[in-house]
């Protein structure tokens, strides 16, 4: 297993995309907050990732290739070793405090501190008792708001934009996509016959072809839709499935950015 494989590149598309669409948004503008915020993003999932790999090998789960370049279970636990772990956990989360900060010097805008403790307390909800909602079965809840409304409006709020509540429909469909993006990548951890398991391909579906409304533009929702469908298709009986879905995030994107 390659260490991209190891450490699930591919999955931090989640948390940058978001970003990026609330840059253009601003047009572009506040390129030194659009790098710094960027960190933040990457920052914030790599602690997350660290404290559920290290939660699931306390729970026993073993390390192993779900897809090409995609791994699930404790696998930066394999790939570091225990003090080169507390050093990654420490520096994600002392480099998310002091972006954090900076962001809040420049902007000077308290807004923020909102965005930033409701980023944090959901982190809490997804991850620590007593709701542990990865455990439950319900992370999805937790990724749909930390990688769709929290970090599209609070990045457009902190890069300048004006118009934040336009981008609420949108936002939904960033975390409709992340929440897709999540149950995809660990349903090999369920077991044959579990209720997640029986009721993917129907929730799967809710979730894309939802997020093709959210575009609100009719022409938009035409080449999202179709596309969502097909994803949702694919995924239900194929192997490729969280590939099929950051693809899907790519195109999403594309449309409601550039078209």
């Amino acid at each position: 297993m390659g260490n991209t494989s190891m450490i699930k590149a591919p999955l931090y598309l989640v948390s940058l995309i978001p970003v990026v669409y609330s840059w253009k948004c601003t047009g572009f503008s506040n390129s030194f907050l659009f790098t710094i915020i960027l960190f933040f993003a990457i920052a914030s999932q790599l602690f997350m990732n660290i404290e559920m790999d290290s939660e699931d090998q306390e729970r026993g789960l073993k390390c192993f290739e779900s897809e090409p370049l995609l791994n699930v279970g404790p696998c930066h636990m394999m790939l570091f070793k225990r003090n080169q772990i507390k050093l990654i956990r420490a520096s994600s989360l002392a480099l998310m405090l002091i972006i954090a900060v900076l962001v809040l010097l420049i902007t000077r805008m308290l807004i923020l501190i909102i965005y930033g403790l409701a980023g944090i307390a959901l982190m809490y909800a997804y991850l620590k008792k007593p709701l542990e909602l990865y455990k439950r079965g319900i992370g999805e809840i937790s990724t749909f708001f930390d990688f769709g409304p929290v970090l599209v409006l609070g990045s457009y709020t902190a890069l300048g934009g004006r118009y934040p509540l336009s981008l609420i429909p949108l936002s939904v469909g960033f975390g409709l996509i992340a929440s897709s993006i999540r149950y995809s990548h660990h349903l090999v951890e369920e077991k044959e016959g579990s209720r997640r398991k029986r009721f993917y391909p129907y929730v799967h579906f809710a979730l894309l072809f939802s997020s093709s409304l959210t575009a609100l533009n009719l022409f938009k929702v035409l080449l999202l839709m179709p596309v969502a469908i097909l994803v949702s298709v694919y995924a239900a009986r194929y192997r490729y499935k969280t590939w099929a879905d950051l693809i899907y995030l790519l195109y999403f994107f594309s449309v409601v950015s550039f078209l």
